[in-house]
């Protein structure tokens, strides 16, 4: 059902976009059936998380933006100054675009062979019933200590700037701390969360219980993270980690109820949090604690005969400053097209130029390698406050294409995909079967291969991290074993 009304959708966006496209028809037809067809394929039974959330982040990045870019109803914000939208450079985009989404759709056919949930989860043992049983004799006293120290983290980021968003890290705290910090705040708490849904899963008790615990448990963090975007995506992880569970154990019924009643709750968890962290947001990055705010007028391409009426019905509508800051958000806020505009109109791309992308360093007076390459920013980096340190990053298919080489561009994409099956398919096993797990580790993978490209090089440390939280949870439930 769910498929049959993208596909639906699909056709609805495409067809006003063929008609007022000025390029070719043939690159867009192929575009738009690359695109869809990757979503709906991995969207399929035999789904695994790595594809859903590269499917859709892809497709939000590239199809979305285009079609609103293309019928003028919002503009390029993320590239490059005076970037011309000329039909051949969206012709070469859509193309190269178009190569990788099939690329993908092939990759994932012959993933089946040698990794899928329904062939995998047989061959696991269940060796976490000693820790969910020790869980739920001592439920009162692990949550209360659980949220304890989540409230404890998350009051000391608000309180020195340990590690928040788009905010240089306090100097002050200790760096073997500070890498402890991170891991909690990426990891370690929404780990312990998955680890309690799957335990109620596995016992047939409240899920919708758990499910609001890792709501909760998301939200605070995000609020001291000052994260928009991680409760949203850490929740959505255990939508789909229950998803797959159901459709794997058939004794299970998976009920639509359920869905919709977390899905109510983690939309009044989501306004509520924007809310919050975007107030706090604007207090630290702006001065005169006024946030940067966005009219409606530059938000939305709207002819200027009709701005009028349309801007007093907007503004009575959405007309207060937290609206408007949303509407920017889930319109231009998805890395893909735009990275991929400003690359492709460059003249420098070389193979030269990716390998010097590899050396690139923190510097928080410097604009990012990307921004000084791409979007011809070559002056001191200027913040808004002398703590903010905010950034454009390409994306690993943006930044795949640094060498100008079809080729290359087609192998790395392998490599980023193939590092994200062997990680979910790793997390699976040693967490001995916890599909809420296994949802949440690929869909941090995913989400920073999706903002992928700065200090690239550096990427191993966040891989190191992840099979570290893997280990963990795996020792932990070796220990409960034995102990």
């Amino acid at each position: 059902m769910i498929r049959l009304f993208f596909i639906f959708f699909s056709l609805i966006l495409f067809i006003p976009n063929f008609i007022v496209y000025k390029g070719s028809d043939i690159i867009l037809i192929y575009f738009y059936l690359s695109s869809s067809g990757y979503v709906y394929y991995s969207f399929r039974k035999k789904f695994i998380f790595t594809e859903i959330y590269l499917a859709a982040l892809l497709w939000l990045g590239f199809v979305y933006k285009f079609s609103l870019v293309n019928l003028n109803l919002a503009r390029i914000k993320e590239a490059k100054d005076y970037l011309e939208l000329t039909p051949d450079l969206l012709d070469k985009v859509l193309l190269i675009v178009s190569y990788g989404f099939c690329l993908l759709i092939f990759l994932s056919f012959f993933r089946e062979f040698f990794f899928s949930y329904e062939k995998l989860n047989k061959t696991i043992k269940n060796k976490s019933a000693e820790i969910i049983k020790l869980y739920f004799d001592k439920e009162k006293i692990i949550l209360f200590l659980f949220f304890s120290f989540v409230i404890l983290f998350s009051i000391l980021n608000l309180k020195f700037g340990i590690f928040q968003k788009g905010i240089i890290s306090n100097e002050n705290v200790n760096p073997f701390f500070l890498i402890f910090f991170k891991w909690l705040t990426m990891f370690g708490f929404a780990s312990i969360s998955s680890f309690i849904i799957f335990s109620y899963l596995k016992y047939k008790k409240s899920f919708l219980f758990s499910m609001i615990i890792g709501v909760i448990e998301s939200m605070i963090t995000s609020f001291g993270f000052l994260s928009r975007a991680s409760v949203i995506f850490n929740s959505s992880s255990f939508i789909f980690g229950y998803i797959k569970y159901a459709n794997i154990q058939k004794k299970f019924k998976f009920k639509i109820k359920i869905i919709l009643k977390y899905l109510l709750i983690l939309i009044i968890a989501v306004i509520s949090i924007l809310y919050f962290v975007e107030n706090k947001r604007s207090k630290l990055l702006y001065d005169n604690n006024k946030s940067k705010t966005f009219n409606i007028s530059e938000i939305v391409e709207i002819d200027k005969d009709t701005s009028s009426n349309i801007l007093s019905n907007v503004q009575r509508i959405f007309g207060n400053e937290f609206i408007n800051n949303m509407v920017y958000l889930s319109l231009y806020r998805w890395v893909g097209l735009d990275s991929m505009l400003s690359v492709l109109s460059s003249q420098n791309l070389s193979k030269k130029l990716f390998f010097e992308s590899l050396k690139e360093k923190f510097d928080p007076n410097q604009y990012s390698f990307y921004e000084k390459n791409f979007l011809d920013r070559d002056m001191k980096y200027q913040s808004h406050t002398d703590k903010n340190y905010g950034i454009l990053v390409p994306g690993f298919f943006a930044y795949s294409i640094y060498s100008g080489s079809i080729l290359f561009f087609l192998f790395l994409i392998f490599m980023f995909y193939s590092i994200g099956i062997l990680i979910e398919k790793f997390a699976f096993v040693y967490s001995y079967g916890n599909f809420i797990f296994s949802a949440l580790i690929s869909q941090i993978y995913v989400y920073r291969l999706i903002h992928f490209g700065y200090m690239p090089f550096n990427s191993w440390k966040l891989l190191l991290a992840i099979v570290f939280n893997i280990l963990i949870y795996y020792l932990v439930i070796k220990c409960s074993k034995k102990f």
